[in-house]
């Protein structure tokens, strides 16, 4: 069941609509799904938000980019557990889309990696 209180759900609903929307060639439809993504960050933002009002504490300040995205940094763990997504995502699409795919998949994997080093 999907816990839609938990803003790690938003936030992975929002990268997985980019990831599809990097795959897009037609632009309006591509521009639907980044709509759709920015949607599910102001979900995030929102649910943080009633999150911290619910606890008495202040919502923690997340960095955003110039569109209001949030850029929060993911563990290794979340890093490694969307690669595996995008690999299975990847079996969907066209040779192209799937080679970005798994070149995105192969960044995040390296970047777990290293983050693990540290």
């Amino acid at each position: 069941m999907v816990d839609v209180n938990d803003a790690g759900y938003w936030r992975n609903r929002a990268e997985e609509t980019r990831l599809i929307a990097a795959g897009m060639r037609d632009r309006q439809a591509k521009g639907v799904l980044l709509n759709i993504a920015a949607e599910y960050d102001r979900l995030e933002r929102r649910t943080e938000q009633r999150s911290a009002a619910r606890s008495g504490s202040r919502p923690k300040e997340m960095p955003q980019n110039k569109d209001g995205v949030s850029q929060q940094r993911p563990s290794a763990a979340e890093l490694r557990a969307r690669a595996a997504r995008y690999r299975e995502m990847a079996k969907q699409y066209s040779a192209e889309d799937v080679n970005r795919m798994l070149g995105l998949a192969a960044e995040m994997e390296e970047t777990a990696a290293a983050m693990e080093k540290r």
